[in-house]
């Protein structure tokens, strides 16, 4: 076949026109009459495009016009806002065969044309460009109700699934798994599934299904594993930790597993707490491999991994490895993968049941998500407000951003700032970064909204993502964090609040800010998230006792940090939904839409009580199961923990004992008996001068515990503190003259 050449002196200068035009909007993407220049640029090439001969639509104009729509495909300028009119001649056009599709294509973006036609009405050798066009990145006028693009989705969807081995689809579904559509936080539940479909079409082809059955339990521990990219501090290592770092021998048997080597620190950490960790070759058949042959209950993957990335670990997901498979998704989200049975989520994001979307949801009973938050480093000199050359009277907002930002958060986040006179904003990519063709889109769309506002662009700026600590000095330059309106990464919520930073943030993340005791600050819509903003940023003395009373709070207890709490929930949340599994089979799991939560315990005080006497009787290991029952249902309950720590402690477990007792002490820390509990079992695990605070703290608030004084007396004078121990003397003297040690420590003690 021929195609004549459409490339003229005419058309060629319509080409350099837009691309002119389009590089001058780049400059200044603000400025309206670039806007204006833009707009016309494309509408007088587009003119020209619809009336191209049909033998002329593969020609040099038109490829040359498809390399300019693939740049638009990837900045702002497909956010330009079009007319009616223009809109209505798109439309048109758009369905009047390959020339006017291009002419459509050059003119809107996908976003704004609703009436876009599905691939079966769009010629093979256009596939590639088209759904470079379709999908990209959602723009300011991303509309997420509009099924259009579902529809598309799903046309696509039946062309890979009937031939994905034909050069268009070849192109198409290449365009589509390189978009950054297919892994943004905007994705319906519709869109995830076709997406999981495109996947197992796309790689499962003459691959032999692998069959796994649950066996039952009888008593024995769950063999769990957790599959990353590695346990570096990440996102998908800070979220996943916490579900198994305190995790209970007698209960779950924990089996890690990353693509890359862990660290040193990671290792020993492992070989403490009797994990195993494996790295796994590159080869998938092996990975495959090795990881069924450790004969795994349940596998756990990191949901946000699964859907915003296209690794070796999404590819694993669609294999099916364990009886049970499992996505945890602190944001609630599915991940529409055919091979995840559950998608586990706190009770603050759970979602509510839909019998469509093939995942179970899983109800992990915890309020929030929990994270592993670890002391953050010492900022460097040259990272300082005094070094950047940020005034200290300078009121500075700070935000963690994960892809790109929705045009909600922008417009209110530069409200914030022509609110708040000499206020600036630093936004820090996490370790999601976007590429640099992404990253310069978000900041000339952050520009042209700053600009409407009235804001200078230099009080914005975007920081690249290089390790946490520089995430962390950067945060730590800020006076208050605005978590964004959607699409939050909560981890870093999370982070700001353990750093004492006032957090803006809405009703979302309002479980973290209460947890931090800070409620003031939770906002219930856009415009009292602004006002909460504005009166922060220009409210300094008001700010920094806030930061003290959120830093106290957190560094003392946060159920956002509890790590035992999410560990025992984890488990207490597998052992009911392995059960069920094991008794109804994958089939009749799968159909049912019911939300899965924990068993409560019924009457949890009574429960309390006959632990408390079973221990009292010298029954710990009764003692112990009667706590070990509110703690399945409620694993943050203080005096549950107490008295499991207690019990343990009886049986002489110390360690385990200590896991207990310590967040024990810190929900209430008050209570005098806890704190010498606590004492007793670190006394036992070697720990003495850390015993000797704790009996210390018992005796301020309660200086008649005569136990706590004769084992604080034991402890100063192993110790060689004997001035410690005379006090110890003087006192029990007092409280219990009768008593034999009171005796013979007054004897030896007498001078």
């Amino acid at each position: 076949m021929i195609i004549a050449s459409s490339l003229t002196p005419d058309t060629q200068a319509l080409l350099d026109r837009l691309q002119s035009a389009l590089a001058d909007f780049r400059a200044d993407p603000a400025d309206t009459n670039r806007q204006r220049a833009l707009s016309d640029a494309r509408r007088q090439l587009a003119e020209a495009l619809a009336v191209l001969p049909k033998r002329e639509t593969q020609g040099d104009f038109a490829r040359a016009a498809l390399g300019i729509i693939r740049k638009f495909s990837q900045h702002a300028a497909q956010d330009i806002p079009v007319s009616e009119g223009t809109l209505a001649w798109a439309s048109e056009k758009a369905r009047s065969g390959p020339a006017g599709l291009l002419a459509a294509m050059t003119l809107v973006s996908a976003a704004q044309l609703p009436a876009a036609p599905t691939f079966d009405d769009v010629p093979d050798w256009l596939w590639g460009d088209y759904a470079t066009w379709l999908f990209a990145a959602p723009g300011d006028t991303y509309d997420a109700s509009n099924t259009n693009r579902v529809n598309q989705l799903r046309s696509l969807t039946r062309w890979i699934e009937r031939n994905p081995a034909a050069q268009c689809v070849r192109e198409a579904s290449n365009a589509y798994l390189t978009s950054p559509a297919v892994i943004d936080r905007t994705l319906s539940n519709d869109e995830l599934a076709l997406r999981g479909r495109i996947l197992s079409a796309l790689f499962l082809r003459n691959v032999t299904r692998y069959a796994s059955t649950p066996l039952p339990r009888d008593g024995r521990p769950l063999k769990i594993g957790f599959i990353a990219q590695n346990f570096a501090p990440t996102n998908e290592a800070q979220s996943l930790r916490p579900l198994f770092e305190l995790s209970d021998f007698s209960r779950t048997e924990t089996h890690l597993f990353t693509l890359e080597p862990a660290d040193d620190a990671f290792a020993q950490l492992c070989i403490t707490r009797g994990h195993t960790l494996q790295t796994l070759p590159s080869s998938a058949d092996e990975q495959l491999s090795i990881l069924r042959a450790v004969g795994l209950d349940v596998l756990i993957y990191f949901r946000d991994r699964l859907v915003q990335s296209m690794g070796d670990i999404t590819r694993l997901a669609l294999h099916r490895i364990a009886p049970l498979q499992v996505a945890y998704s602190p944001s609630g989200k599915i991940t529409g993968l055919p091979e995840i049975d559950l998608v586990m989520a706190p009770r603050s994001t759970a979602p509510a049941p839909a019998a469509n979307i093939g995942e179970r949801i899983g109800v992990l009973p915890l309020d929030m998500p929990v994270y592993v938050i670890r002391p953050a480093p010492e900022p460097t000199d040259d990272f300082s407000r005094q070094a950047l050359g940020i005034a200290d009277d300078t009121t500075v907002y700070v935000s963690a951003i994960d892809g790109m930002v929705a045009t909600e958060t922008r417009r209110a986040w530069a409200r914030i700032l022509a609110e708040t006179p000499g206020s600036i904003l630093i936004l820090q990519q996490t370790e999601q970064p976007l590429d640099a063709q992404a990253s310069a889109a978000v900041a000339q769309s952050f520009i042209k909204t700053l600009a409407e506002a009235g804001v200078a662009a230099d009080r914005f700026a975007l920081s690249d993502f290089r390790d946490r600590a520089e995430m962390l000095a950067t945060l730590r330059l800020g006076d208050v964090y605005l978590e964004p309106l959607a699409n939050a990464a909560q981890r870093w919520t999370a982070e700001a609040l353990a750093l004492g930073l006032p957090v803006i943030a809405g009703l979302h993340s309002a479980p973290l800010l209460k947890a931090a005791n800070a409620p003031e600050w939770i906002a219930r819509d856009s415009a009292e998230y602004i006002r909460a903003a504005i009166h922060a940023g220009t409210h300094a003395e008001e700010r920094r006792q806030a930061a003290t009373q959120i830093r106290e709070t957190v560094e003392n207890y946060a159920e956002f940090t509890d790590t035992l709490g999410a560990t025992d929930a984890c488990c207490a949340l597998l052992e009911t939904v392995y059960d069920g599994l094991h008794a109804s089979g994958h089939a009749i799991f799968r159909r049912s839409s019911a939300l899965i939560t924990v068993p409560v315990a019924d009457n949890s005080a009574e429960l309390l009580q006959s632990g408390q006497a079973a221990l009292d009787a010298e029954d710990s290991y009764q003692a112990s199961l009667l706590a070990a029952d509110i703690l399945k249902s409620t694993p943050c309950d203080a005096n549950a923990r107490l008295l499991y720590g207690r019990s343990l402690l009886k049986q002489g477990n110390a360690p385990r004992a200590l896991a207990y007792l310590l967040p024990a002490v810190q929900l209430t820390p008050s209570n005098a008996s806890g704190w010498y509990s606590l004492a007793q079992a670190l006394h036992m695990d070697l720990q003495t001068a850390d015993a000797i605070g704790a009996l210390e703290t018992c005796l301020r608030l309660d200086d008649s515990h005569t136990d706590a004084w004769l084992l604080l007396a034991e402890l100063a004078e192993n110790a060689g503190a004997l001035d410690l121990v005379r006090d110890a003397v003087a006192a029990l003297k007092q409280l219990s003259p009768n008593h034999p040690q009171v005796a013979d420590l007054a004897q030896r003690f007498a001078n």
